[in-house]
């Protein structure tokens, strides 16, 4: 569980999320089929903040934390008083929210966004109840997350065609997932090591070893296009990357270690 607050008695103030695995690149992450009707919201690139309701008290945490620099900014932005109004008509919960400050990537629209709630036990499942998160985010006055479902085949068709961080989808037997978009993928990959940075990364033999496991199927992708690659200057080839690995993302089943990859056509 990511960032769970505690008191001395171990009883859970801030209850968050359960980790979600990333589809295609974390061995834990579900398999789904194709004709799998999902639930399905986007994925904020924002800073996660959660406020708990305990024993009377709203707490604001960022990744278990109750003090550092995002939990004092949240507080020095948001209306305590209102916040805890509103919140607390649901007592022994934690409501989930992305914080969007500086999307230098998506340019998603600055903003808090309602993503979900958890009653504030260890067995409880976080809920994601359109409804409720409506009038949360109404009365908050905030942003909603909508939600809608579709095959997994529809989501991954969007997935490779739109320009946001991706989507958190449900599937059928209720396990929760994250799908990134090559988009977002090749935008972040070229903005991290820029053309020389990433010549040199290339040509490491580490490089699969020591890389981020959301960029390793992007490399397979560049060196099996090797001799391409070498003919272009630095500049062409960030171009390159960008505009052809949004036409050619997933399509073949490829392990790398421990580490499975689905590529689509």
């Amino acid at each position: 569980m990511r960032g769970v607050t505690v008191d001395r008695h171990f009883r859970i103030i801030s209850a968050p999320f359960r980790k979600i695995y990333t589809y295609g690149v974390e061995s834990r992450a579900p398999t789904v089929a194709d004709d799998a009707v999902c639930e399905v919201h986007r994925k904020w690139d924002g800073v996660p903040m959660a406020v708990s309701q305990h024993r009377g008290h709203s707490i604001i945490t960022h990744m278990g934390h109750t003090h550092n620099d995002w939990t004092e900014r949240f507080r020095a932005t948001v209306d305590i008083a209102q916040w805890h109004t509103v919140l607390s008509q649901w007592p022994h919960h934690t409501v989930w929210f992305e914080w969007v400050t500086d999307a230098s990537i998506t340019k998603d629209p600055p903003g808090i966004y309602c993503v979900a709630r958890r009653e504030n036990t260890w067995s409880a499942e976080h809920d994601q109840s359109a409804d409720v998160l409506q009038v949360i985010a109404d009365q908050l006055g905030i942003q909603h997350t909508p939600r809608w479902s579709e095959t997994f085949a529809e989501l991954k068709s969007r997935a490779n065609q739109d320009r946001t961080e991706g989507y958190v989808f449900r599937t059928p037997h209720h396990t929760w997932a994250k799908l990134k978009t090559s988009w977002y993928l090749t935008q972040t990959f070229l903005h991290r090591w820029g053309p020389s940075g990433l010549a040199q990364r290339l040509q490491d033999d580490s490089i699969m070893a020591s890389i981020d496991p959301q960029f390793r199927p992007l490399v397979l992708w560049i060196r099996a296009r090797w001799s391409q690659y070498c003919a272009m200057t630095p500049d062409q080839r960030i171009q390159w990357i960008a505009e052809e690995w949004d036409l050619n993302n997933f399509g073949h089943d490829v392990r790398c270690g421990s580490f499975r990859f689905f590529w689509w056509d």
